[in-house]
């Protein structure tokens, strides 16, 4: 027996180097053999990283698993990711065991995806967002009374902290008609710890989905694993408790109700969508408000020109957030932040299932290849973004005098295509609301101390980028 399974092992190892369509891409030999590499690199949040120092050791395209590439040649953006691409997600989509059903984000199948989007879709449309604003606005008169307090005792305050305190309260209220009321509490709910454990626990197994029926065996500590399991039920209260409320549409999980009724969704589907929810609008636009913050107390310059405009924003008319896409130096610091840090860093897994295969750069990718876009890596290429390591809001306003390489096709914080984050437009409108109450009454000061390139390398992705304590002090401004 232990001659059979060394003799398949060597066999294995030899096609996957010598044979596989696959060894024409350069990669170290490790990922090329096994996918557990990226199961340690995964456990340690440090996939972006890792991936974004194998593209500038080997170039736009890295063989990082037996069967997957990773890709930067923003001109494969379409193919991989664009409107017209039905590649379907990859096992890294993995449903957890315990679902009975796969949530949205998990759905691998490319026409029951864009089915089970329509309500997602309607929840965060425009006119749906224009109902929220007045609950966001109510979220931000919270968080006001509490920089209110931190000004006038002149103490350092985790600004990490208190963004995503807001846009969990948020996305508790507009998500299930229910906040957590953590902004007045001043303490994290355990959800938001089920939330952060429960995505590391799912986002390490990730890469080697294969193996969930071994699952007892993988080497993953007894905590993560209760947690995950807490996140699971906690979710699947959440759901009983707004489905008792019925398909009122004052609500995301509202508009899925709504199609549960309209014979579109059924209960086993809307109760892993409840989890959707949560993290869909929760930790991304924590990370994006955070990274404002850092990278416009920073600045100085950057943040004066800020709060010019911020103060001629709405004098004589009442607040729109509808309006705040049109202000330009606001929204070229929304982008240059998720240019920066984008909330979620690491390509979006497909599989490419063009009969026949394709091919990239003069180069054979089988049909059943695994293939990403690495959008940390895009974003920080000097081929698309000069200075691509300095914030430079200007780079994004046409006319301001910035020179230098500007790809806009390469701006892919959100992912792009079909399978785009569905809650981009909300984290674009809270942050646009989050910067204007911000700036329109308060002046912020970064501690003098704190490393910025540290800063940033100790970002983690579980998913989602994790955030590092932001040291902030406030003064209150004086209305003129």
């Amino acid at each position: 027996m232990s001659v059979y399974f060394a003799t398949l092992g060597i066999s294995i190892a030899f096609y996957r180097l010598f044979l596989n369509p696959l060894r024409r891409f350069p990669g170290d030999t490790l990922p090329a053999l096994t996918k557990w590499q990226s199961f340690w690199v995964a456990k340690y949040g440090q996939t972006h990283h890792f991936l974004f120092a194998q593209h500038q050791k080997y170039g736009d395209y890295v063989r990082v698993g037996p069967n997957e590439l990773s890709v930067t040649n923003v001109d494969d953006l379409p193919i991989i990711h664009g409107n017209r691409s039905k590649f379907n997600k990859g096992p890294w989509y993995w449903k957890n065991l315990n679902e009975p059903e796969p949530g949205l984000f998990s759905v691998q199948d490319w026409d029951e995806h864009k089915a089970r989007r329509k309500a997602w879709d309607t929840a965060f449309g425009v006119k749906s967002l224009k109902a929220y604003e007045p609950r966001i606005a109510t979220a931000l008169d919270h968080l006001c009374a509490r920089l209110d307090q931190f000004a006038k005792t002149g103490e350092y305050f985790d600004m990490s902290l208190w963004a995503e305190l807001l846009a969990f309260d948020v996305m508790g209220d507009l998500g299930f008609g229910d906040s957590f009321h953590m902004l007045e509490s001043g303490e994290l709910h355990h959800y938001v710890e089920f939330v952060h454990i429960g995505l590391k626990f799912m986002c390490t197994l990730a890469p080697i989905s294969w193996a969930m029926p071994l699952l007892s065996f993988v080497p993953v500590d007894k905590k993560t694993r209760e947690v995950t399991a807490r996140f699971f039920a906690y979710g699947a209260d959440r759901f009983k408790s707004r489905l008792a409320k019925g398909p009122i549409k004052n609500d995301v999980f509202g508009f899925l109700l709504a199609a549960r009724e309209e014979g579109g969704l059924t209960d086993a589907k809307l109760e892993s969508d409840a989890r959707n929810v949560l993290l869909g609008g929760g930790d991304t636009t924590a990370v994006l408000m955070t990274s404002l913050l850092f990278y416009l107390t920073r600045h100085p310059a950057a943040k004066a020109k800020l709060q010019a405009e911020v103060n001629t924003l709405f004098k004589d008319e009442p607040f729109d957030a509808a309006k705040l896409g049109g202000p330009p130096y606001l929204n070229a610091c929304i982008n240059e932040a998720l240019r920066m840090i984008p909330p979620g860093p690491n390509g979006m897994q497909r599989v490419v299932n063009t009969p026949g295969g394709i091919t990239l750069n003069g180069r054979y990718v089988p049909e059943g290849t695994k293939i990403s876009v690495h959008g940390w890596s895009v974003m920080h290429d000097p081929r698309n973004f000069a200075r691509p390591e300095e914030f430079i809001p200007e780079r994004w306003i046409e006319g301001s005098g910035f020179k230098g390489a500007h790809n806009a096709a390469a701006f892919i914080p959100f992912s792009q295509g079909t399978y785009q984050c569905v809650g981009r437009r909300l984290a674009l409108q809270e942050s646009r609301m989050f910067l204007v109450r911000m700036f329109q009454n308060y002046d912020f000061q970064i501690d003098p101390n704190l490393d910025p390139k540290a800063y940033v390398a100790a970002t983690e992705s579980y998913l989602t980028i994790t955030k590092s304590a932001l040291p902030l002090t406030v003064t209150k401004l004086t209305k003129t």
